[in-house]
């Protein structure tokens, strides 16, 4: 490699360095409108943990009462959804043989958004007694209404009680 070769290199590389365009560490892709999504929703995320209304607390007169011990805002830009975790006891006097929970989000206007459920029942089959307690996760999708100031969301339980079915008698089929 002769000398000229050298400083034509050299050259090229201390120019290269001088791009601010192109110098180490810089992040063009910071400034494009998809990181601008995640900024909001991050900003969002932080805006619903600071309001610190967790845990909370209610009675279903007639189902139980819900414990619910965590919520946030997840997921990313275009699939955001809220994640609630609840704790479920059988507070009356009663039997069920599952429960349905749901979770609606609501808009400014306290509009049903979106809806989710979910059904607590024993693995075996058995009725959900008194002083029976559940713990599970529901997520529901927002749909846009965390974008809006004032959204907001709710929780639920009611019991579900199976029909039986009368007993089906054999014809005299030999």
């Amino acid at each position: 490699m002769n000398r000229l070769s050298i400083v034509a290199l050299s050259a090229l590389a201390l120019g290269s360095c001088l791009n601010p365009s192109k110098a180490p560490g810089s992040r063009p892709w910071l400034n494009s409108p998809r990181m601008e999504e995640w900024r909001v929703l991050k900003s969002k995320k932080a805006a619903m943990t600071s309001t610190g209304l967790v845990p909370q607390m209610q009675e279903f007169l007639g189902a139980g009462t819900m414990f619910v011990w965590n919520h946030s805002l997840d997921g990313g830009p275009g699939w955001e959804y809220l994640r609630a975790s609840y704790t479920y006891e059988n507070t009356t006097k009663q039997k069920f043989d599952w429960i349905r929970v749901w979770c609606e989000v609501l808009d400014p206007d306290r509009r049903i958004v979106n809806r989710g459920e979910s059904v607590l029942m024993h693995p075996l089959g058995y009725m959900m007694g008194p002083n029976d307690t559940w713990s599970d996760t529901i997520k529901v999708p927002t749909r846009g209404a965390h974008l809006r100031k004032g959204w907001s969301w709710r929780i639920g339980c009611e019991p579900v009680f199976m029909r039986v079915l009368p007993t089906v008698r054999a014809t005299g089929i030999r």
